[in-house]
C-alpha cells in the first residue's frame, strides 16, 4: 500500500472544512445570544479547528498537496 493511501482524513474533506469555515466563522458571543447557544457554536468551531489541524498534519506527514489528493 502506498503512503498516499494511508492518510486517515480524506483530502476531499478540505472542501467540506472550507464550507464549514464559511458557515461557522470565528466570532465573539453576540449581545443577545444565550449561553447555551454560544457554547453550541463554540463546540462546532472547535470541531472544525481540530479537523483542520489534523488534515494539515496529515498533509505535512505524507507530503500531499491538495491537487494530488483530488
Amino acid at each position: 500500500m502506498s503512503k498516499k493511501k494511508e492518510y486517515i482524513i480524506d483530502m476531499r474533506a478540505e472542501q467540506l472544512l472550507d464550507y464549514l469555515d464559511r458557515k461557522f466563522p470565528v466570532r465573539c458571543i453576540g449581545p443577545n445570544e444565550t449561553e447555551v447557544s454560544a457554547h453550541r457554536y463554540a463546540g462546532a468551531r472547535e470541531l472544525i479547528d481540530n479537523l483542520r489541524a489534523r488534515l494539515n498534519r496529515e498533509k505535512e506527514n505524507y507530503g500531499i498537496t491538495t491537487q494530488e489528493a483530488l
